[in-house]
């Protein structure tokens, strides 16, 4: 696939817009969570890093007066983790589809903060951005979990 970045408005709710010739892709780069300089474990999913899912500005929606941290299910389509604190490597990155990531129980429109990421590929993560693409495209709008 050949991709191009397109220009990205300040107050998107995502970093990267890229664009191949089937479309364009919504992309949020967060980086793999530490805490006191280690990579911090999910506590409820075992093998599994955490990377947060929130913006790092407090607020609230103007039209519907709700916190304006958590990132919507539909604000990106996909989320990039940086494995820089596991690996030492800024280049090293797996992928997640926004629809297959977790949502909280009182509100599936809203990302759960705390996202578990893998430490192998499994059936939602990857290493391949080609892949999660793809994956996202062969059946659009349609929530994996």
């Amino acid at each position: 696939m050949g991709w191009s970045s397109e220009p990205v408005h300040n107050d998107a709710a995502f970093d990267l817009l890229l664009k191949d010739e089937s479309g364009s892709i919504r992309v949020q780069v967060k980086l793999q969570r530490r805490q006191k300089g280690i990579p911090l474990l999910h506590r409820k999913f075992p093998g599994s890093y955490v990377v947060e899912t929130q913006r790092t500005r407090g607020g609230t929606r103007r039209e519907t007066n709700e916190p304006s941290r958590p990132y919507r299910v539909e604000e990106f389509d996909v989320l990039a983790v940086c494995l820089q604190p596991s690996t030492g490597d800024w280049r090293d990155f797996v992928y997640c589809a926004a629809r297959d990531l977790l949502t909280r129980k009182d509100n599936e429109q809203l990302l759960e903060v705390l996202q578990p990421v893998p430490m192998k590929d499994s059936k939602y993560w990857g290493r391949s951005f080609e892949d999660i693409v793809r994956r996202l495209r062969s059946k659009p709008g349609e929530r994996s979990l």
